[in-house]
């Protein structure tokens, strides 16, 4: 789905792609060696239970770590391109009266301008002038 936050300066998104990339980050629960205790509890109990080693250890699967997002100019977008991820700053916001469901909100960077269509949770938050990061977006040509 689409993921939207907002910020007030660059230096704020500097700041979250610095200790983040992008991704909102969470503190274990559990401390280190609590969890290898525990661990340790687990498998010795599945040992005794089971008896596994005769059967061989198997592979391990490695988790893949999650990517950063590469975040692109409007120049660089393409019809009919899927995933975008862009940092774009608010130019004009639409009034909300109507009772629609999607709003078109001009929005834009160094390279271009663009208008993107969101629901109003997306967008009610921010003021123009303020940053707004887009990811997993798609493009939809509107009048050519």
């Amino acid at each position: 789905g689409l993921a939207v936050k907002f910020y007030s300066s660059k230096e704020q998104i500097q700041d979250m792609l610095k200790t983040a990339g992008g991704h909102e980050s969470f503190g274990p629960k559990i401390t280190k060696e609590v969890r290898s205790r525990e661990h340790a509890r687990w498998k010795d109990a599945l040992q005794r239970a089971m008896d596994l080693e005769r059967w061989g250890k198997g592979d391990e699967e490695k988790v893949k770590p999650l990517k950063a997002p590469r975040f692109r100019k409007v120049a660089g977008i393409k019809p009919e391109q899927e995933g975008l991820n862009l940092m774009l700053k608010m130019v004009e916001k639409p009034n909300v009266t109507t009772h629609e469901e999607y709003h078109d909100v001009v929005c834009g960077d160094a390279s271009g301008m663009v208008t993107l269509h969101l629901r109003p949770r997306h967008f009610l938050p921010c003021e123009v002038g303020q940053y707004i990061r887009v990811q997993n977006a798609y493009v939809r040509m509107k009048n050519g």
